[in-house]
C-alpha cells in the first residue's frame, strides 16, 4: 500500500487549531474572494448571453435576406428562361426570314435570266406590248424584277427588325445572367455570414455553460466554506462532547462497512516473482457506492485527493491517533467536521488496482501503523 506518513505529517495539531479565530478569518477571507469571483462570473455570464442574442439576431437578419435574394433569384431565373424562349423563336423566325430572301433571290434571279435574254431594241422604250417581240420580253422581264425585288427588299426590312429584336433579346439575357450571378454571389456571401454568425452564437453559449458550470461550482464551494465557518464558531461548544480518550475505543471501533477483509496489515509476498511487500491497512470489500462510516469520534483533517488513495479522508481522534479511508467512491464531509462514531464519511469506492470495490482502513499514531482488526469490535 502507498504510505500516507507525509500525509499525517503536521496533523497533529489540527484539531486545536481548527477552533482558531485566525483559521475563521483565513476561510472568510476566502469566502469573500469567492463571492467577488461570483460577481465576476455573473458579470461575463451577462456579457455572453447578450453576444449570443446579437449573434442569434444577426443570423435571423441573415436568413430573411438569403431567403429574399433566393426568390429574386428565382424570378430572375424565371425571367431569363422567358426571354431564352423568346429569343429562340426571334432567332427562328430571322433564319426564316434569311431562307425566304435567299428563295426569292433566287426565283429573281433564274426569272430574268429567262426573260431578259434578248438586247433591247433602239427606239422601242414604249409601253409593254409595243415594239418587237424580244422588247416586249425584255420589258416584261424588267418589271417581273422590279416586282420581286421589292419583295425581297421587304423581306429584307422584315429581317433587319428580327435581328435588331434578336439582338435586344441576347442583350437583355445576358443582362439578366449577370444579375442572377450577382444574386448569386450575394446569396453565398451571405451564407458565408450566416455560418460565421451560428458559430459565434454556438461559441458563445458553449462559453456561457462553461461560465454557468463553473457558477454552479463556486456556488458548492461558497456553500461549503458558509458551513464550514458554521461549523468553526460551534466548534468550542461541540468539542467537549466529543469523546477524544482513544484507547479507550481499542475493541470497539465501528467497521467502515460490511464486507470481507481482503488484505490485511502487514510484510506479505505475493505474486509470480515472489515480491515482498508491507501493507499499512486492510482493505474490505463492499458494493461500489455503499456508505462508508466513521469508527470513532473525532475531526475531520483531511478530505480530498491524495495519488495511490484516491479519494481519501483522515480523521483525528486526540493524542495524535488517526484513521484513514482510502480508495472511496465519494467524500461526505470536510475539513473541521466533528464526526461521531458511526457518522458517514463517503462512500466505497470501486477502482482499487487489485481488490475493485471497497475500502482501505488504516489506523495510526503518530506515524506508526497499527492493526485495525485489534481495535475493530
Amino acid at each position: 500500500m502507498v504510505s500516507i506518513g507525509l500525509v499525517l505529517a503536521g496533523t497533529g495539531m489540527a484539531l486545536a487549531q481548527s477552533t482558531d479565530s485566525a483559521e475563521q478569518q483565513k476561510i472568510q477571507q476566502q469566502l469573500q474572494q469567492i463571492e467577488k469571483k461570483l460577481e465576476d462570473k455573473t458579470a461575463t455570464v451577462e456579457d455572453l448571453a447578450e453576444k449570443e442574442k446579437k449573434a442569434r439576431a444577426k443570423a435571423r437578419a441573415l436568413e430573411e435576406e438569403i431567403e429574399i435574394t433566393a426568390k429574386v433569384r428565382t424570378r430572375l431565373r424565371q425571367t431569363y428562361q422567358k426571354l431564352g424562349r423568346e429569343y429562340s423563336a426571334t432567332d427562328q423566325r430571322v433564319r426564316e426570314l434569311q431562307e425566304r430572301r435567299l428563295y426569292r433571290q433566287e426565283v429573281q434571279a433564274r426569272t430574268v435570266r429567262k426573260l431578259y435574254i434578248s438586247r433591247p431594241v433602239a427606239g422601242s422604250a414604249g409601253p409593254l406590248g409595243t415594239g418587237t417581240f424580244a422588247a416586249r420580253r425584255q420589258v416584261y422581264a424588267q418589271k417581273i424584277g422590279e416586282a420581286l425585288a421589292a419583295g425581297i427588299n421587304g423581306l429584307a426590312d422584315s429581317l433587319s427588325t428580327g435581328e435588331q429584336r434578336r439582338d435586344e433579346l441576347a442583350q437583355s439575357r445576358d443582362q439578366v445572367r449577370a444579375a442572377a450571378a450577382k444574386k448569386d454571389k450575394e446569396k453565398e456571401n451571405k451564407q458565408r455570414q450566416l455560418a460565421k454568425s451560428d458559430r459565434e452564437a454556438f461559441g458563445y453559449r458553449q462559453q456561457r455553460e462553461q461560465e454557468l458550470e463553473d457558477i454552479e461550482q463556486i456556488q458548492r464551494e461558497a456553500q461549503i466554506l458558509g458551513e464550514l465557518i458554521d461549523r468553526l464558531a460551534e466548534l468550542r461548544q461541540t468539542q467537549e462532547a466529543i469523546d477524544y480518550d482513544f484507547p479507550g475505543w481499542k475493541g470497539r471501533l465501528h467497521w467502515p462497512i460490511t464486507g470481507e477483509v481482503k488484505s490485511t496489515v502487514g510484510r506479505k509476498i505475493e505474486g509470480k516473482y515472489q515480491t515482498e511487500t508491507y501493507e499499512t491497512g486492510m482493505f474490505i470489500s463492499g458494493a461500489a457506492g455503499a456508505a462508508v462510516v466513521n469508527a470513532a469520534d473525532g475531526e475531520v483533517v483531511f478530505a480530498g485527493q491524495r495519488r495511490g488513495l484516491g479519494n481519501v479522508v483522515i480523521v483525528a481522534h486526540g493524542s495524535d491517533y488517526f484513521t484513514v479511508f482510502a480508495h472511496l467512491g465519494d467524500i461526505s464531509v470536510i475539513i473541521g467536521q466533528i464526526l461521531r462514531a458511526g457518522d458517514p464519511v463517503g462512500t466505497a469506492g470501486e477502482r482499487h488496482p487489485r481488490f475493485g470495490a471497497g475500502v482501505l482502513f488504516e489506523l495510526r499514531h503518530n506515524k506508526e501503523v497499527l492493526d485495525p482488526l485489534e481495535w475493530l469490535k
